[in-house]
C-alpha cells in the first residue's frame, strides 16, 4: 500500500506522536485521552524499519507546536524520537523527564523536560501536548508517484486519516483509494473501502519512502485531559510504501 504524504502524515500523528507522549504512557491521562502501547522498557527497542528517522521538536521556526518557552517556563529544543527505527525518547515534561532520568544518565545525556507542557490558563495542569513531528525522507529524490510506479500493482491511499483505540495500538483508516495497475492509479475503491493495521507491525513494514521534495506538512489539534485543553502541532512527512496492510470492503449488506 502507497501512502501520500498527508495520510502518512495522520498516520505518525496518531501511531507514534500520540503514542510517545510520557503522561499516555504512564497512564496519567488514563480516564480521559487513553494510554499508549509502549512503555518506558520500550526505550532502545525497535519500533519501525530502519527506514524510519523521526524528529520532535516545540521550537521549529514557524512550527504549529513552536513556543520560546512552555508552560513550565523550559526552552525547548529538537530532540529525536526514533532513530534508524529504534524508539530513543518520548515528549516529556518536568516529572516525565524525571521518571526517564536512568535512561538519559545512561546514553550520557543531561536529565530534562523536552519542553512539551502545556496548559490553556494558569489555572489549569499542565500536560504533555504533542510537539511538531519530521519524518524524515529518503536521500533519492523519491515521488508519490516514483513510489506507486514501482509498486506495478497494489492500493494507494491519498488525504488519508485514522482512528485508534485507546491504547493507539490498533487503527482503521480511510481516504481517496485506488487500485494500482501497471505502475499507475486505476479503479477508484469509493467510499466503502477502507484499511485497517496495528501500529508496530504498520511501522516496522516500512519499505520505501519519498525524497527530499516529495515532503508536506499537515497541521492538526490534540485535545487532551479533564477538563479538555488544546493544543495545535504540525507533521511533516514523505509518502511511504508499507507491506501487509489490511484492505477492508465496509460495504453494509
Amino acid at each position: 500500500m502507497v501512502f501520500d504524504a498527508e495520510t502518512t502524515a495522520a498516520l505518525l500523528r496518531s501511531t507514534i506522536g500520540y503514542a510517545t507522549e510520557f503522561d499516555r504512557v504512564r497512564g496519567d491521562d488514563v480516564n480521559a485521552t487513553g494510554t499508549s502501547y509502549l512503555s518506558a522498557a520500550s526505550l532502545g527497542q525497535s519500533l519501525a524499519s530502519p527506514l524510519v528517522t523521526i524528529t520532535a521538536s516545540r521550537s521549529e521556526p514557524h512550527g504549529p507546536a513552536a513556543v520560546a518557552w512552555d508552560d513550565e517556563g523550559i526552552v525547548p529544543t529538537p530532540f529525536p524520537l526514533v532513530q534508524a527505527g529504534v524508539l530513543v525518547d518520548f515528549a516529556t515534561s518536568r516529572a516525565e523527564a524525571l521518571a526517564l532520568a536512568a535512561w538519559y544518565q545512561r546514553r550520557g545525556e543531561p536529565v530534562r523536560s523536552r519542553g512539551c507542557a502545556v496548559a490553556d490558563t494558569a489555572a489549569d495542569l499542565p500536560l504533555v501536548a504533542p510537539p511538531d513531528l519530521m519524518l524524515h525522507p529518503a536521500t533519492a529524490e523519491t515521488s508519490f508517484d516514483d513510489l506507486v510506479a514501482a509498486m506495478g500493482t497494489g492500493v494507494a491511499v491519498l488525504r488519508g486519516d485514522c482512528d485508534l483505540d485507546q491504547a493507539q495500538r490498533v487503527g482503521q483508516g480511510w481516504g481517496a483509494i485506488y487500485e494500482i495497475r501497471n505502475g499507475r492509479l486505476g479503479r477508484y475503491l469509493g467510499e466503502t473501502a477502507a484499511f485497517a493495521f496495528r501500529s508496530p507491525d504498520l511501522w516496522h513494514n516500512v519499505i520505501a519512502l519519498g525524497g527530499p521534495s516529495s515532503a508536506r506538512a499537515r497541521g492538526f489539534t490534540a485535545t487532551k485531559g479533564q477538563p479538555e485543553q488544546r493544543a495545535a502541532h504540525g507533521v511533516w512527512a514523505v509518502p511511504m510504501v508499507v507491506r501487509d496492510v489490511v484492505l477492508m470492503n465496509m460495504q453494509q449488506n
